[in-house]
């Protein structure tokens, strides 16, 4: 939620069933989770805000613990290594996508 939302006392909507599916990965035909599927209201607890570590610690920041000629040189092999694998078909995809195209 963006912090001006939950300062300003906004709410969120979620499916009830969702949290039982993400635990489970099913969909639960339990009881206490009605047909109807209502939404439950998510509010803000304001007892329960704080500074995220990162929010005000130099340490966090890579750039700052590792030098900037570090993190630049780690980008750009992410960056290399992202696009080598996105560009590589998966056996899976080679033995069932490519005979369909």
């Amino acid at each position: 939620m963006p912090a001006a939302s939950f300062l300003a006392g906004g709410e969120l909507r979620i499916c009830q069933a969702i949290p039982m599916q993400a635990v489970t990965g099913e969909y639960s035909y339990n009881p206490v989770f009605p047909d109807s599927d209502p939404d439950v209201r998510l509010l803000p607890d304001y007892a329960t805000v704080s500074l995220a570590p990162w929010a005000c610690n130099r340490w966090w920041c890579p750039r700052s613990r590792f030098g900037d000629k570090f993190v630049t040189g780690y980008c750009a092999v992410k960056a290399l290594e992202l696009a080598s694998f996105q560009s590589e078909i998966s056996a899976w995809e080679r033995r069932f996508l490519l005979p369909q195209v």
